[in-house]
Order: C-alpha cells, then sequence, then structure tokens
C-alpha cells in the first residue's frame, strides 16, 4: 500500500472507530493509540499499517491519529 493511500484509509478508520466507541474528534478527549491499533487488527484492518514511509509507518500513524482527534499540540 501507498503512503498517501495508507493516511486516507487510516483517516477513514478513526472515524469509523470513533463512532463505535462515541469518542469525540473535537480535541476534547486524548483517546488511546494503542486501543485504536488493537481495535485495527481484531477488525482485519491491519494491511493499512503496512506501507513504506522514509520516517517508519509507526511514526506516521501516530502524528495521522493524532491529526484526526485534534491532539497535534501533544507533538
Amino acid at each position: 500500500m501507498k503512503k498517501d493511500d495508507a493516511e486516507r484509509q487510516f483517516k477513514y478508520l478513526c472515524d469509523v472507530w470513533a463512532k463505535e466507541k462515541n469518542i469525540p474528534m473535537d480535541g476534547s478527549v486524548d483517546p488511546s493509540y494503542s486501543d485504536f491499533t488493537t481495535w485495527l487488527h481484531q477488525n482485519g484492518y491491519s494491511e493499512v499499517m503496512n506501507f513504506r514511509g522514509r520516517g517508519g509507518a509507526i511514526g506516521y500513524m501516530s502524528q495521522w491519529f493524532d491529526e484526526a482527534f485534534k491532539q497535534t499540540w501533544k507533538n
């Protein structure tokens, strides 16, 4: 999977997870990245985590998660 495709799918899945778990995406809460990645694996979405990136996939995914939940102030 290409990085750009992974980013689109990853952010879409953030939205799906947030709705399923009733987590607001407005920056008012600090959701668990670990819980989200566990959910990805349990629901057959782990392919979104397999892409090549210059900084490493984990770093990109953490950044995308923070962007999706408006938590970039932590970085």
